[in-house]
């Protein structure tokens, strides 16, 4: 059974990708839908490492970056997002599929503007998997309610069922809206989170 959560997420960010046309920067404009969320694992995990307001000049420099350097996609947004949880369920094995683990795989790719950024300040993929580990092994891992339990052989595939807003919409804080509407607007572009314009 895949979490409305996560499936929503992977769901909403292939609609925005496919409705706007857009064929650049999967993996980054995942990682904004996962940041500009402040109740994903993701987040917690980000917030923990670079603080709350780093979280913040890290959007900015990712959205910075994806429209400075976009990075041209060659295949759908379905294949490549099917494509990054089939490889963390072979990299890792692990029994739940959560927000951190998306994160990770994008830091695993030196290639994204996410973890170029990230490395800049110090944050590499091993940071993010110990504080994933840290997480869950204090106990409050499975309370941020992202997980995706994954049956042994079971692939995960965003699917688009008419509704991008499939699951319930991400809580967005107002500082983070109001900053990529700032950044996006200044750049000419229209930044799409939780389903809404940003």
């Amino acid at each position: 059974m895949i979490s409305k959560r996560v499936e929503a997420m992977l769901t909403r960010t292939v609609v925005t990708l496919k409705s706007e046309s857009i064929t650049t920067s999967y993996s980054d404009r995942l990682a904004i839908e996962m940041f500009g969320d402040d109740t994903t694992f993701a987040y917690r995990i980000l917030r923990s490492l670079a603080g709350e307001s780093g979280v913040v000049v890290v959007m900015r420099q990712i959205v910075n970056g994806i429209i400075t350097t976009p990075c041209f996609e060659r295949s759908s947004p379905e294949s490549h997002y099917d494509g990054m949880c089939t490889s963390l369920v072979a990299m890792l094995s692990p029994t739940r599929l959560t927000t951190a683990h998306l994160l990770y795989a994008i830091c695993c790719d030196s290639t994204t503007v996410t973890s170029q950024t990230l490395y800049g300040y110090g944050i590499a993929k091993e940071d993010i998997l110990r504080e994933m580990e840290r997480i869950v092994g204090e106990g409050c891992g499975d309370d941020v309610g992202d997980d995706i339990p994954l049956e042994s052989n079971e692939r995960v595939t965003p699917k688009i069922i008419g509704d991008a807003s499939i699951g319930g919409s991400a809580i967005v804080t107002e500082r983070v809206r109001s900053l990529l509407d700032a950044l996006g607007r200044e750049r000419g572009v229209v930044i799409i989170m939780d389903g809404n314009v940003a």
